[in-house]
């Protein structure tokens, strides 16, 4: 949800009509290189960069670089554009807090007495910030009716447009569920398959956890999360019109 409500906050940034009226292409597009989650695509195929990436903007360079015919088949109108438009929000906003987030303050696995808990308490935060913007985007959009049929006319060569359905559909489930910290457990089991004591450790996590969640944001600046947020949307700004206009 993090992503789509900084999807949102990049439309209005850009303020281009073209983009506003294909709104729901772009939420697509900004929640689409997680499609993996169905594929079981690697990483790298849908983010075009590995996670120990440096530079932001490094992903939608490698994928305009691979995918060269995505820029030229192009109109100002297509909803293709806005798809493409969301996929870089994606791409940035994973850039921005890897290397502006995770690594300075959570990304040091000898602070942590076990590298299990430094997942965690990645993951933790998150988690928390999709929470937020869960809370924000249930009390504001309707996304399910912004996504209807968001994916007609996306033409993407990388994704087949039955696929695309599919993803579509399951994101609109998504959605739907209600927020639980119990998923904590399984984005720490991703990073953890074989270490049998990772879901106790989650579990001693969420019996505290406003205690834990606090130990954890006290790593981080004051103003670490906004920042992100900011400068997240303002590199995507930056990024799609460097590359789409």
């Amino acid at each position: 949800m993090t992503h789509i409500k900084l999807a949102i906050d990049t439309i209005s940034t850009l303020d281009d009509p073209y983009i506003a009226s294909n709104k729901g292409s772009f939420i697509l597009g900004s929640v689409s290189p997680d499609i993996r989650a169905i594929t079981k695509w690697t990483r790298e195929y849908t983010h075009f960069v590995p996670l120990n990436v440096t530079r932001i903007g490094s992903g939608t360079e490698t994928m305009f670089r691979e995918h060269p015919k995505l820029i030229r088949s192009l109109s100002p109108s297509a909803p293709t554009k806005a798809f493409i438009a969301g996929y870089i929000s994606h791409l940035t906003l994973d850039e921005t807090w890897i290397t502006k987030v995770y690594r300075p303050y959570l990304g040091d696995i000898d602070s942590f007495s076990t590298p299990v808990e430094a997942t965690i308490a990645d993951r933790s935060i998150q988690l928390d910030v999709d929470r937020m913007a869960r809370t924000y985007l249930d009390n504001q959009v309707n996304l399910l009716k912004i996504l209807e049929n968001s994916e007609s006319n996306v033409k993407i060569e990388f994704i087949p447009s039955k696929l695309l359905t599919e993803w579509r559909t399951w994101v609109e489930t998504y959605i739907q569920q209600p927020f639980s910290w119990k998923r904590l457990h399984f984005l720490v089991r991703r990073s953890h398959k074989q270490n049998e004591t990772a879901q106790e450790q989650v579990e001693l996590f969420l019996k505290a956890l406003d205690v834990n969640l606090s130990r954890v944001y006290a790593r981080l600046p004051s103003d670490c999360i906004d920042l992100f947020g900011q400068e997240s949307i303002a590199h995507a700004t930056r990024l799609i019109r460097h590359y789409l206009y």
